[in-house]
């Protein structure tokens, strides 16, 4: 039994203090990505599908017509009354809204990146091949409804 604890022992600190002692022969290096280049982004149809749910997942985040944009617009309109406390929504209520209003802010950086998303689209899409699945009809269709999406904000803003 004691001969058995005494493995157990030996053994415990034997794989506690290996790594050190053991020189790592190849080591992990991954270079952290915060981009992706606009050659690699649109380059067949399941790319091109998912670049334009990525115009509409912009559309419908809450700093766009999530919420923030329809804030905005109703607050500093009279299509509602705020009864509330929050100083951000006073100053839609009451038309003293500055340039640095944190939601106003967001909007804005929300529309100009529904912009450039449809605008990614439109530069790519076109130029790509046809296949059979791949049809000329969806091809327009994609690059159709990015145009409306690049266009949508400037209109209603």
């Amino acid at each position: 039994m004691q001969h058995k604890n005494i493995l157990s022992i030996l053994f415990f600190f034997l794989i506690l203090f290996q790594e050190p002692w053991l020189p790592a022969k190849k080591f992990l290096e991954v270079e952290p990505k915060t981009a992706t280049s606009d050659q690699v982004t649109i380059v067949d149809e399941a790319s091109a599908r998912t670049a334009v749910r990525g115009i509409y997942n912009q559309l419908e985040s809450n700093d766009y017509y999530g919420y923030n944009f329809l804030l905005l617009g109703n607050l500093s309109g009279d299509n509602v009354q705020y009864t509330g406390s929050q100083a951000v929504n006073k100053t839609l209520t009451t038309h003293t809204v500055r340039a640095d209003l944190g939601p106003l802010a967001s909007v804005w950086t929300s529309i100009y990146n529904t912009i450039n998303r449809a605008n990614n689209v439109i530069e790519k899409v076109p130029s790509l091949s046809t296949t059979t699945t791949f049809t000329e009809f969806i091809r327009n269709q994609l690059a159709g409804e990015a145009y409306f999406c690049a266009r949508w904000p400037i209109l209603i803003w």
